[in-house]
């Protein structure tokens, strides 16, 4: 005669209730260690929720996960990737474009900020601040590009390009800042003058100014300022005594 599996209760008990906690368990084993519980777990396929710190737990027959592989019984939410770090990092790669942190709070129903900096102290993610706003990306150079070019509306994107443009604008003087800014405008799929003077950390003004000059050619060739801009110079004075040479 074939004898149940030794984790049948575990399952038994799981299909009745869909979510149950550990001490549920083994008072359906009966009087056995906790150890013995969690093998039995195992070999049942157990699955803890990412929230309620793990006190819940299921089975993939009785969970629904959607196509992020996240499925929620009431408040209490699981994940085919298993813990809610690893849940980030798989919905990050996923992503076409990258993610805000509260859209990843959206998708896992709970606070992430805590997690994703933890994440990101552990290089398992890249951050990068696009538009005053955090987004988060691959940790995997090629994938993180592909990410934001998409993030960026289709315009090519290299790090390396980024930060030598960053170091190349701050040895710049005043107009030709405005004019390389003006000169990004200018350029296909350039994504307007918004979108250029955050990439640049510029006023839109300044960057409007810069596309203006360009395309009229009224600007000094010479001059960082028109004649008659900047500071006005002081003047040295000089008190003079009546009747006297002498000069103070």
């Amino acid at each position: 005669m074939r004898t149940a599996s030794p984790f049948q209760p575990i399952i038994t008990l799981i299909q009745e209730y869909t979510v149950v906690t550990f001490s549920q368990m083994k008072e359906v084993l009966g009087p056995v260690c906790d150890l013995t519980v969690r093998k039995k777990m195992v070999l049942a396929g157990c699955m803890s929720s990412y929230s309620h710190r793990g006190r819940y737990y299921t089975i993939e027959e009785c969970a629904d996960f959607d196509r992020h592989g996240l499925w929620s019984h009431h408040d209490i939410h699981f994940s085919r990737h298993g813990s809610l770090k690893d849940t980030l990092v798989e919905l990050v790669e996923q992503s076409e474009s990258g993610l805000l942190s509260r859209d990843l709070m959206r998708m896992v129903k709970v606070k992430v900020h805590t997690p994703l900096g933890l994440l990101i102290n552990e290089k398992r993610l890249y951050r990068s601040k696009i538009a005053e706003r955090y987004v988060y990306f691959s940790k995997s150079l090629s994938d993180r590009r592909q990410q934001l070019r998409k993030r960026k509306g289709g315009i090519e994107y290299d790090e390396e390009f980024e930060h030598a443009q960053r170091l190349y604008l701050e040895a710049l003087n005043e107009q030709h800042r405005r004019l390389h800014a003006g000169l990004e405008v200018l350029r296909p799929n350039s994504g307007g003058i918004t979108e250029v003077a955050k990439r640049l950390n510029m006023a839109p003004a300044t960057v409007r100014r810069g596309r203006t000059e360009l395309q009229t050619g009224e600007f000094e060739r010479k001059r960082v300022r028109k004649p008659g801009g900047g500071r006005k110079s002081t003047e040295k004075k000089t008190l003079k005594f009546p009747n006297s040479s002498i000069e103070c």
